[in-house]
């Protein structure tokens, strides 16, 4: 029996040992955005107009499942050039929701990689930053968005949102057509 003492006391000194060792290990990050479940999504398209729809996550950064945690942070640094921008500054929600849905979808024909969304800050409501929040919740639904992000400061910080774009099949070669350059014979 005093054998099986002493293991035991091996096996404490032994888990404490292993537990001191490891004490400042960091889970390593993975390299993409967590899936969620279906139903989650399901229900927010389903929701009513409403700036709570995107309480529970992030406002101003947003990666589609699935998509290389890369692409967002490329995007957050700025490495995506900018295709193309829509001001919103002076539209209702109504007309910005309509305007955003057309400026995508052009925007994704013409191959078009990264675009910027003016949306302001909301200093000049009453009601605070109506557009913003809208425009965060119109681009978490939109299945041509693969990941937002807030602007750099210098080009419009939280008054702007970048996004980069699922490219289209068919405009992928649209998009290759346009990066060519003429030689000269």
């Amino acid at each position: 029996m005093p054998k099986r003492s002493h293991e035991q006391e091996n096996s404490s000194d032994d888990e404490e040992l292993f537990h001191r060792a490891v004490s400042d290990v960091k889970r390593l990050p993975h390299n993409q955005a967590p899936a969620t479940s279906q139903p989650a999504l399901s229900s927010l398209r389903h929701r009513k107009d409403s700036t709570a729809d995107i309480e529970n996550e992030e406002v101003g950064r947003f990666l589609r499942p699935g998509v290389q945690t890369t692409a967002l942070q490329k995007l957050r640094r700025g490495q995506f050039p900018i295709g193309a921008s829509l001001d919103l500054h002076g539209y209702t929600s109504i007309e910005a929701d309509g305007e955003l849905r057309k400026f995508i979808a052009d925007a994704q024909a013409r191959g078009v990689r990264a675009v910027r969304i003016v949306h302001g800050k909301g200093h000049g409501s009453e009601r605070g930053p109506v557009l913003k929040s809208k425009v965060d919740r119109w681009l978490r639904q939109s299945k041509a968005v693969l990941a937002f992000c807030y602007a750099q400061p210098q080009r419009g910080g939280s008054g702007a949102t970048d996004v980069l774009l699922k490219i289209l099949p068919s405009s992928a070669g649209v998009a290759a057509r346009s990066r060519k350059v003429a030689k000269p014979h």
